[in-house]
């Protein structure tokens, strides 16, 4: 099984984590904006994140595991 991590760091270099297993899944973000609001990103499709968190200041990292599920869970 693949997942999809993503690490937003904020304007004010605060970290968030999420994690997906398909870049069009549900994915809910949030941090501070280059002027110090409070910005959320909540969508059913986290590939939009990446637009959202440039227009905000912020910057978006992904990472992509391949996971054995039956491992995790002996």
């Amino acid at each position: 099984m693949k997942v999809y991590i993503y690490k937003l760091t904020d304007a004010a270099g605060n970290e968030t984590f999420a994690a997906t297993e398909d870049v069009g899944n549900n994915i809910r973000l949030g941090g501070y904006d280059t002027i110090g609001n409070y910005q959320q990103f909540d969508s059913q499709e986290a590939y939009h994140a990446y637009e959202w968190s440039e227009k905000y200041g912020m910057k978006l990292e992904v990472a992509v595991m391949d996971i054995d599920t039956d491992k995790l869970f002996e």
